[in-house]
């Protein structure tokens, strides 16, 4: 279900293993349908049956329906997402009494342990037991379940052997289940385990899955064109009690939390032990270590309260449990007083039973989520110290908290924002998208008792409104607030970015009139910036220092970004004509933005990325309104205010382009105690902003059209944006690749990038994009077959007789040519401008980088629209019939992925076809015609003499023509790793994964043997060639 992109990959290795004789591809109701991937293969022996109407995944039903579908003796349950050798049944012969599967425990990385699943089976013993066990509704345990009923009935478990499948790694291969203890969802390697747990448990309390159960019914028709629609008929035959489902559930957490309180009991496999220190502990590559330990003797500085939000997500359970447990054992931290909601205490019994046996720690039970209010009134009744840490509950302090040790806290209050635990165990503060300081995020208060605060409503704990105005309320007091996190650290394990942004959206959205009083809602405050430990009562608190030679721009916009950028442009514009610098404090602007507007104002304003320059306060208490708040000065008697026409609003596109029509005019500045009125035309910077607008919306507004699988107006709108495009052409093309990536992302909606290439309307863009309307005007009725790729770099004095060479194949008219130049220092591009005028087949792209020969080659595949690829060198020549004669074996010989032939070999620049000095020729008779990996070694001779090492023998070599489909398969050329072997490694991969390769035994090309090229001046050459016959290289290969 859901799985094409990984079908498409793995069902070619199949369709080579001879003694298939059927295949059966259950479609499980995909929301792009499986015929996409079929229909490219027109193999008699795969069957598609689609089974309608399915919401979820539930593999026993999906495999026994399957299994009802073959007809042979044998069958392999096998997932879309394996890859199996041509020779794995060779290897693998099934005989009766046995069965063969994966084996997790010999799996030598993460990734292998994914074939456990993989079934050889005979059909009729999978039938004896009644095939797979269909009371199991979610992930786990079903294949374990299944092979203990067939040793059951006396078969033998066989492992395969695992070199010879491979499971193809993909995001989202994590199952994701319901759990009856909440809506949350349970998600990463946790998710396995608990459903392992769950499934496990109700195999034992269930009556035994035989052949005395019926499996669930579907009807199954045949259509017009072979395949098989199948539908469910009747409701399920078995129904899980309710109380016995939530059994299992709770036992499943019993068993998760304590294997992770108990440290790992013995008995638990290694990989299990380190799945739960990695994921649920502290999803990190760290452990905590539950074992009891003595509690140091101490003088504590701080007693700390908090409070368990209600939780059924067992990942947050266990990082409340953690931070507790840590915070507990701190040498400055006594008591800890525990809130928790006594209706939901069931959520976290396991939790409050391990705090129950702590002395130390207080439990209270209240009704609800507490108040700021009934917090503060214990610390200020109940805390045994007279400093008190209110803190999240998912934060733990570290040694950092000894700073305060002495300090006097006299009407001071402390807020911390929390350090996000990275997966390294490194730590970070929470940034906004810009890398700019988030100000918002409040994870713990530090005071002394008693601090009264005048309470007048009830502020709820750890809400965005609460944490607001209780800022307020201490700011009304005229206490002095300071958070110092920049050197006092609390380790925060949830995502702290991600929680402050929803805080931040919560925050907009609020009913101002219920929460916020009119005169809160014009001077609330929200933020409290970052300093020092030694800052604390330097500097003053709840007021603004001006540098007087400066702009100032306090600013927070929860608006579009455009809206931002048009206030920001205006100070710009400001701050030119008042020859002031214009320093900008910003909680809100994406990197994107921020970047655009360091480039329109060419460097002429500072970005604050923390709260002081130098010896200046710049906005050290940051003032923030629920709309916005905007403060500068100009003169030491002068105060300006600035009126703008955005609120926060989410504006469609029309909405905003009304208000740019009205902005565009003027933006009016009034002046205190003056009448006078300055008008800024804004005219330049709108149009930049308008041009950046106008291509987003058509991008979204194209995949609108996708989705409604109106792919005519889909390209209309890509095509309109390439109006607006600000990136090279090559670039805009992946541009929008990426957008509707991130669209599918945020709309949880299915991309196949595959299937989009191939639409002849996507096809139609891009030949557009590239070629222009020339393209259009000229294009023949010949569909493009080959694209040839061509790197241009140094390359002056081949380039004219390279292009002569190319256009001169008589098959040019069905091929195009892609030249890539990697900021070449030569001067090819009046030659290359020449021949673009007369050849509409030839696509030229220059980078402003150079990434590397083989990163020139995948970006140019990539950008291909052939079937076929062929790479062209600058000083190489070809036959003219070269490509015609590769051509035609790869159309008549479908099983073949790769042809090449023999090459004439000369050390003479710049020679024809037709007259050369070639002093000899490669690959040609004695070399075979069918080449497989052996032929792409041999043993290394000097002066005739066999030495038996092994090294290189590239027969493909370079201009071999290839299927495109090779790369979607087996990926790309990695010069990263291999250095200038990046193309023998490529050819490698694919033949040892079962690739076929063909040698034409006739020179129909030129070689310049060249002492200064690519290949041979890599300094790194040969360590790079060993690493590539490291991986590759087995001694039963019988090298010659």
């Amino acid at each position: 279900m859901n799985r094409n992109s990984n079908l498409a990959q793995a069902l070619p290795t199949w369709l080579k293993a001879p003694e298939i004789d059927e295949i059966i591809v259950l479609d499980w109701s995909s929301r792009e349908p499986v015929k996409n991937i079929v229909d490219r293969y027109k193999d008699e022996r795969i069957t598609l049956a689609r089974v309608e109407n399915q919401e979820r995944w539930i593999a026993a039903r999906a495999f026994n329906l399957a299994a009802r579908l073959t007809t042979r003796t044998k069958m392999v349950k096998m997932d879309a997402d394996t890859k199996i050798s041509p020779d794995f049944f060779r290897v693998h012969q099934l005989k009766p009494g046995t069965f063969m599967t994966g084996n997790w425990r010999k799996a030598r990385n993460e990734n292998q342990k994914h074939l456990y699943g993989i079934t050889y089976v005979y059909r009729a013993d999978f039938f004896k037991i009644n095939g797979f066990n269909e009371y199991l509704e979610v992930y786990g345990w079903a294949d374990s379940d299944l092979f203990e009923r067939l040793e059951g009935v006396g078969l033998k478990q066989v492992d395969f052997n695992i070199e010879k499948l491979s499971h193809i790694q993909h995001e989202g291969r994590v199952k994701n289940q319901k759990s009856l203890l909440g809506k949350n969802t349970i998600k990463d390697d946790v998710a396995a385990i608990f459903g392992i747990q769950r499934n496990r448990f109700l195999c034992k309390n269930l009556p035994a899955w035989d052949t005395s159960c019926e499996l669930l019914n579907f009807e199954v028709k045949v259509t017009e064109y072979g395949n098989l629609v199948c539908h469910q008929v009747g409701d399920a035959k078995y129904q899980i009690p309710e109380e016995l489902k939530e059994e299992a559930e709770n036992h499943a957490l019993r068993m998760i939390l304590h294997n992770s309180i108990e440290g790992f009991g013995a008995s638990m496999p290694l990989w299990l032990s380190k799945t739960f220190s990695k994921i649920i502990l502290v999803k990190l590559n760290q452990l905590f270590n539950f074992v009891d330990k003595v509690k140091l003797d101490s003088a504590p500085s701080f007693n700390l309260i908090t409070v368990l939000h209600s939780e059924s997500n067992i990942d947050r359970t266990l990082e409340y449990l953690i931070c507790i447990h840590n915070n507990y054992y701190h040498p400055n931290i006594g008591e800890i007083h525990v809130f928790y909601d006594t209706s939901k205490d069931e959520k976290y019994s396991v939790c409050l039973n391990y705090l129950k046996k702590k002395k130390g720690i207080i439990l209270n039970q209240v009704s609800g989520q507490p108040s700021y209010k009934q917090l503060w009134e214990y610390a200020n009744t109940f805390a045994s110290n007279n400093r008190v840490i209110i803190a999240n509950p998912d934060v733990y302090f570290n040694e950092t908290l000894g700073l305060l040790q002495d300090v006097v806290l006299t009407n001071t209050c402390l807020t911390l924002t929390g350090w996000k635990v990275k997966t390294n165990g490194d730590l970070e503060l929470p940034l906004n998208q810009n890398k700019l300081p988030n100000y918002l995020s409040t994870d713990a208060w530090i005071f002394t008792v008693p601090f009264e605060i005048n309470f007048d409503r009830k502020l709820s704990f750890e809400t965005s409104y609460g944490l607001s105005l209780l800022k307020h309320q201490l700011y009304k007091k005229k206490a002095k607030i300071y958070n110092p996190c920049l050197d006092i650290q609390i380790c925060k394990l949830n995502n702290a970015i991600e929680s402050y942004e929803k805080d931040s959206k919560n925050l907009n959205n609020l009913d101002s009139k219920s929460k916020f009083t009119p005169e809160e809602a014009k001077s609330l405050s929200c933020a409290v910036p970052w300093c020092h430990f030694s800052d604390i009562g330097k500097y003053p608190v709840n007021e603004l220092t001006l540098n007087r030679n400066n702009i100032i721009l306090q600013i927070y916009i929860n608006t579009v970004d455009e809206d931002k950028l048009l206030l920001i442009l205006s100070l710009m514009i400001l701050s030119e004509k008042t020859e002031r610098n214009l320093w900008i404090v910003n909680l809100g602007l994406s990197e994107e933005i921020v970047n655009f507007i360091k480039f329109t104002n060419s460097g002429r304003f500072n970005l604050i990325s923390s709260y002081r320059n130098q010896e200046e306060v710049i906005l050290y208490d940051s003032v923030i309104h629920p709309q916005f708040a905007i403060n500068f000065d100009v003169k030491p008697d002068i105060y300006i205010k600035a009126s703008f026409l955005f609120y926060h609003s989410l504006l469609t596109y029309d909405e905003l382009q009304q208000r740019l029509a009205t902005y565009k005019k003027w933006v009016t500045l009034e002046v205190s105690g003056s009448d006078k009125r300055n008008n800024l035309n804004l005219d330049e910077y709108v149009k930049l902003v308008e041009k950046r607008l106008k291509y987003k919306y058509l991008i979204k507004s194209a995949w609108d059209w996708y989705l409604a699988a109106n792919y005519a107006a889909m390209r209309e709108d890509l095509q309109k944006s390439l109006a607006y495009k600000y990136l090279s052409t090559a670039e805009t093309i992946s541009d929008w690749i990426n957008h509707f990536s991130n669209f599918s992302l945020a709309e949880a909606r299915y991309l196949d990038a595959y299937s989009l290439s191939n639409l002849p309307e996507w096809q139609k863009l891009i030949s557009f994009a590239l070629w222009g309307d020339r393209y259009c005007q000229t294009s023949t009725e010949k569909k493009t077959k080959v694209s040839i790729i061509t790197s241009v770099f140094k390359g002056d004095k081949y380039i004219e007789e390279f292009l002569k060479d190319i256009t001169r194949q008589t098959v040019f008219d069905r091929c195009e040519l892609i030249l890539i130049n990697p900021n070449s220092p030569g001067n090819e591009e009046p030659v290359i401008e020449h021949y673009l005028k007369q050849y509409p087949n030839i696509v030229y792209q220059k980078l402003d980088y150079d990434p590397g020969l083989y990163e020139v080659w995948n970006i140019a595949i990539k950008m291909a629209r052939g079937e076929y690829i062929t790479n062209a060198n600058l000083d190489d020549r070809r036959a003219p019939e070269h490509i015609e004669k590769h051509l035609k074996v790869l159309e008549e010989n479908l099983d073949f992925d790769l042809v090449c032939a023999s090459l004439k070999v000369t050390r003479t620049e710049n020679e024809t076809w037709e007259n050369n000095t070639a002093h000899a020729t490669w690959f040609g008779p004695g070399f075979p015609e069918y080449i497989k990996t052996k032929h792409l070694f041999r043993k290394e001779k000097v002066n005739g003499t066999t030495t038996g090492k092994i090294v290189s023998q590239c027969i493909p070599h370079c201009m071999p023509v290839w299927r495109k489909s090779l790369h979607d398969e087996y990926g790309y050329f990695d010069e990263t790793e291999y250095g200038t072997g990046a193309d023998w490694e490529f050819w490698l991969r694919c033949s040892s994964a079962g690739a076929k390769f063909k040698l034409i035994r006739e020179p129909l090309g030129i070689y310049l043997e060249n002492a200064s090229s690519y290949m041979r001046v890599f300094s790194q050459r040969e360590q790079m060639m060993n690493k590539v016959i490291e991986k590759y290289y087995r001694t039963d290969l019988q090298v010659i």
